[in-house]
């Protein structure tokens, strides 16, 4: 592309499961449209050439990051499998209160054997869980934990104020 042109950039997942995470490469440049946290964003040509990347991450790893944000406020708006069994179960973190609505979606551990740690999410913190769809299909699943349930497991100490308020 010649210097001073606008350039349209999208990104397109690789597999089912992930979702973007932001443009590598992208430093320095000057975005008409979009920014780095957008998968499709337009900027004006450099006088040098550039190379940008798009970087993606599981679902799962992106929900995770959601609920540490202490305060935040997460309406889905897609269905979330977990595609890589490593990554555990989700966390809210101790001192975090998260809200968490499904929107008609659904939260998928996606787990076949019974495991430790087998749960879909862990509360250590504060969870308000809702679902504001018309049609109420929004539903958490694929737990599976060895000695108790697979859902949403409320843990912590005596000087936690670990709480799950299910609405």
């Amino acid at each position: 592309f010649a210097e001073g042109a606008s350039v349209t950039i999208t990104a397109n997942a690789p597999e089912t499961g992930m979702i973007f995470a932001g443009w590598t490469g992208a430093d320095g440049l000057t975005f008409t449209e979009g920014d780095t946290s957008t998968a499709t964003a337009t900027f004006i040509m450099p006088a040098s050439n550039v190379t940008v990347s798009a970087d993606f991450i599981t679902q799962w790893a992106w929900l995770q990051q959601q609920l540490e944000e202490d305060g935040a406020d997460i309406t889905l708006d897609r269905d979330i499998v977990c595609i890589d069994q490593d990554e555990g179960p989700l966390v809210v973190p101790v001192d975090t209160y998260v809200t968490l609505d499904l929107n008609g979606h659904t939260v998928d551990r996606n787990l076949t054997e019974p495991t430790e740690n087998g749960n879909v999410i862990t509360v250590m913190g504060e969870l308000t869980l809702l679902d504001s769809s018309t049609e109420q299909t929004g539903f958490i699943t694929g737990g599976k934990n060895i000695g108790y349930g697979g859902g949403v497991l409320v843990k912590g100490s005596e000087d936690i104020n670990n709480t799950a308020c299910f609405i």
